[in-house]
């Protein structure tokens, strides 16, 4: 019988067993001429205990985030409010010095003397992971990554606890519930902050709009204090590392294996290419939606499309995505459905706002927990598709590439996967509205206009990294002159626009996921090249399949390669997506 996440118990790691591994380990790495087969019978049981040790933390977090956003309450909690404080600061506390001793083990595997029989997938992982630690976390003080980590822990607290009175209608609410409902007030946080605005009406839009940009204001100068300590913290990192801070943060990461150059190049690409369709793009909007001007929020609210016509039929929101999955992938994909039907999936936007992760590693390979951003009722496709997609990517590298350095898939393997599983889903559109064309076309015009934002955000990254942040600078200035010269507005801005140049404080990325945003359109422009949408020989799927299980330590683009997808830092492979855009749009 299928495990359920109900049934996986919390247990304090033994912490004290997990240090004594980590001696044996290291001691051993000491002699001369030690041959790989040998080190592995320490080596296995430290990386066992160690991600045993990082699953339970993450399963004390959320079954905490689940019980905290329970408004049932009925039953006793097993452990106090206090208890469960003590705990999580406890599990912090010892997972801190795990990773510190997780970063000088593979520092130390780097400059070993390892004797490799010979070639294969885990002992390549594990040199290359080894030589990416060394020559990154391994040069740096750990104070400051340390440091780095409380900066970044004040943020989310603010990200957390940030919300504004409003009378708004409820969340969660279908489109036919809005006109005759009666507003209240309620709480809107961040997380909500999207979900509101597609249901409100314009006024409550700008009354939202002006609270929320209130309550920035007040916080600018904290939040502005916060960030310019920690793009100092970053650049003392990367000064150790002998690094830039752009090639310091891509190092650290597996997979990559392109420059800066690059970067600056395939944006220019995509202004010559992309963004002079972006006004033809909006324009075909409005058209479609048959209203003269429309805002990012407006699209479901006016559409004349019920997108989710499944949800009538059985309003249970697990049996409802478990049906879906199986009508468009067949069961082929058995162990999502599994996931699904056995509750390792959460949709509760408390939980989602206090975990601030779409998968979470669970003790028990093959078993992620998947915290899907989207509510109730209001059924969003793109973002269930697009979760799920990454989810896939993780789940594969779990599977067919156990172990400590390999398992984990690099975040854009994890884009790619995700685009690739959202215009796979447009070709069974028609299972949930009768205008499925319309719904597919609104669907990539939302995705579309989120490219400028993420170029501007990058390039607000590149400015930040690159030059002074004494006091002397305002951060809030220094965005609003990126959105500025980027003509950024209402249109594209996914994560609110405001005032004063103080939208900055609630890109989450800027500060837990830093040089991020440009990963969104590197995946989009490689699916969109593939030209989904004219796949009739299941090509995408099979090259998917292959991307998923080649070695996680490949360079992103050697990786894209060896499975059949064309790189997107090769001209030609941007205008195939640019034209693929117009062919998709008729434009």
């Amino acid at each position: 019988m299928a495990l359920a996440f109900k049934d996986i118990v919390y247990k304090r790691p033994d912490f004290q067993h997990l240090a004594s591994l980590y001696k044996n380990a290291l001691s051993q790495l000491g002699k001369r001429g030690l041959q790989f087969s040998d080190f592995t019978a320490n080596f296995e049981p430290y990386s066992n205990y160690y991600l045993y040790c990082i699953s339970m933390f993450n399963l004390y977090q959320l079954q905490t985030a689940i019980e905290n956003a329970s408004k049932k309450s009925n039953a006793p909690q097993i452990v106090s409010d206090t208890d469960q404080d003590t705990e999580l600061e406890f599990l912090k506390k010892e997972i801190e010095k795990a990773q510190a001793d997780y970063i000088g083990l593979f520092s130390k595997i780097a400059d070993s003397d390892l004797k490799y029989s010979r070639e294969s997938l885990e002992k390549s992982s594990i040199l290359n992971h080894a030589r990416r630690i060394a020559r990154t976390y391994g040069r740096v003080d750990y104070k400051l990554i340390k440091d780095e980590i409380k900066l970044i822990d004040r943020y989310e607290k603010f990200y957390s606890d940030f919300y504004i009175s409003q009378k708004a209608p409820v969340p969660n609410l279908h489109e036919t519930e809005l006109r005759n409902i009666k507003k209240q007030t309620i709480n809107i946080y961040l997380p909500d902050f999207r979900t509101i605005l597609r249901q409100a009406n314009g006024t409550t839009r700008a009354r939202v709009y002006y609270k929320i940009s209130q309550e920035l204001q007040k916080n600018s100068n904290d939040n502005e204090l916060i960030f310019k300590q920690l793009v100092e913290n970053r650049k003392q990192q990367a000064r150790q590392s002998n690094l830039s801070y752009f090639d310091y943060v891509l190092r650290r990461k597996k997979g990559f294996g392109y420059e800066r150059k690059d970067i600056i190049k395939f944006k220019q690409n995509i202004v010559d290419y992309f963004l002079p369709l972006i006004a033809e793009i909006q324009s075909l909007r409005n058209n479609r939606l048959e209203k003269q001007t429309t805002f990012f929020y407006d699209e479901l609210k006016i559409s004349h499309i019920n997108p989710i016509d499944l949800i009538k039929i059985d309003k249970s929101l697990n049996k409802t995505l478990v049906q879906s999955f199986q009508k468009i992938f067949g069961e082929d994909t058995a162990y999502v459905f599994d996931l699904i039907k056995q509750g390792y999936w959460h949709a509760n936007p408390v939980v989602n706002q206090q975990i601030s992760k779409d998968i979470i590693l669970l003790p028990h390979w093959s078993k992620l927990f998947l915290s899907l951003r989207f509510d109730q009722v209001y059924f969003n496709l793109e973002d269930i598709y697009f979760s799920m997609g990454k989810a896939l990517s993780d789940l594969s590298g779990m599977i067919n590439l156990k172990g400590i350095t390999s398992y984990e898939q690099s975040p854009l393997i994890r884009q790619v996967s995700g685009f690739a599983m959202l215009f796979l889903s447009m070709r069974n559109m028609n299972l949930f509205t009768n205008n499925s064309e319309l719904f597919n076309d609104l669907s990539l015009i939302d995705i579309l206009l989120k490219i400028p934002f993420a170029l501007a955000v990058d390039t607000f990254e590149s400015m930040m990294y690159s030059q002074d942040t004494s006091d002397s600078l305002s951060i809030s200035d220094l965005w609003q002159q990126v959105e500025k010269n980027n003509n950024i507005d209402f249109n594209f801005a996914s994560e609110g626009f405001f005032s004063e140049g103080n939208g900055w404080q609630i890109l989450r990325s800027l500060y837990t996921n830093p040089y991020s945003s440009i990963e969104f359109v590197l995946a989009l422009v490689v699916i969109l090249a593939e030209q989904p949408y004219r796949d009739t020989r299941n090509s995408l799927e099979k090259k998917l399949n292959q991307l998923l299980i080649t070695n996680t330590e490949l360079p992103f683009v050697k990786r894209l390669e060896i499975c059949g997808f064309s790189s997107p830092f090769e001209l030609q492979t941007i205008r195939k997506a640019s034209y693929a855009v117009c062919d998709m749009l008729q434009i």
